[in-house]
């Protein structure tokens, strides 16, 4: 029942906002019509308010009778060692609309809805502390992580476990710092693991699917003039429906959402001991293209990092 009392919370935080209808995909509404098959539910689909009903061709429902319908259930089953029905997906909406501010006021509000967002409200596979984003709102470079890991979690920061302390190595050599980029990852929750500790997981595709909406608007608010995709698992949810395998992208300057992007090695991959010098060479070959990018000054002493010795 968790799950119910969680999805009738987020309906009444869609009517308080206005709005008036969702849209259920077809495993969505074939869950309310099982719900409704139910004895608790009964009377509620005799009287014609049975939401899965209503626009079934486009998926449209009212809130608020899929609020009632969800009351109901609430308030008429009996506690049971079977396994509760899951509560119904929702489709979120593509777009954000924030209110009137500055860059700084967009994402104080983003980091509020994404808080609650309904999307990720369903992931049970995920820990319930939110690590939202760091440094400055208007920055020229953006970086984006695959999801918070232990450490990020405790302080409640993005990248100030090992793998961030080399990233913010990789920002003094560039002549840069933590304050002067923004840092953030796709998934805003550490995931989950049973027993879990201080090991980690990558974040699934779902994870990543269902924060993708929140990342979008997050970086239409900071505008940088390059987006860098730290990883694989990061570039291949930005860009899933490209036919172009991961490694084709690495060291490109591609494009999302009307921004450059520019897919790298995750600072974590340099972590490892067995990590070449040549993807060393690489990732410092693509945050020299990053600098030139942005007009960044560019010394000898830089460029010659990682050259062959002749």
């Amino acid at each position: 029942m968790a799950l119910v009392h969680q999805f009738i919370d987020y309906l009444k935080q869609l009517e308080e906002q206005g709005e008036s209808h969702v849209f259920l995909d077809e495993g969505a509404r074939q869950v309310l019509r099982e719900i409704q098959r139910r004895p608790a539910a009964a009377p509620r689909a005799q009287h014609g308010q049975a939401p899965a009903s209503q626009s079934e061709q486009d998926g449209e429902v009212s809130v608020s009778a899929l609020k009632a319908a969800m009351e109901e259930v609430a308030a008429t089953s009996v506690p049971s060692a079977a396994t509760p029905a899951p509560a119904p997906a929702i489709s979120v909406p593509k777009d954000i609309a924030l209110g009137e501010g500055g860059a700084r006021e967009k994402l104080n509000e983003l980091s509020k809805i994404a808080r609650s967002w309904p999307s990720s409200g369903g992931l049970t596979s995920l820990r319930d502390k939110m690590v939202f984003a760091s440094g400055d709102p208007e920055a020229d470079l953006a970086f984006v992580g695959d999801a918070p890991g232990y450490h990020e979690e405790r302080k409640k920061k993005p990248f100030v476990g090992p793998a961030g302390q080399k990233l913010q190595q990789i920002l003094k050599a560039m002549g840069l710092s933590t304050e002067k980029v923004y840092l953030t990852n796709l998934v805003k929750f550490r995931p989950a693991l049973a027993k879990q500790m201080t090991n980690d997981r990558k974040p699934t595709k779902d994870e990543m699917r269902a924060f993708l909406p929140i990342l979008k608007a997050e970086l239409e608010v900071v505008q940088p003039k390059v987006v860098i995709a730290l990883g694989s698992v990061v570039a291949s949810s930005l860009f899933e429906e490209s036919d172009d395998p991961i490694e084709k992208m690495l060291g490109q300057m591609l494009s999302w959402n009307g921004l450059p992007v520019k897919v790298t090695f995750h600072p974590r991959f340099l972590l490892h001991e067995d990590s070449a010098l040549g993807e060393r060479r690489k990732l410092w070959k693509d945050m020299l293209d990053v600098m030139e990018h942005t007009n960044l000054p560019i010394s000898e002493k830089q460029r010659g990092f990682f050259q062959k010795k002749a």
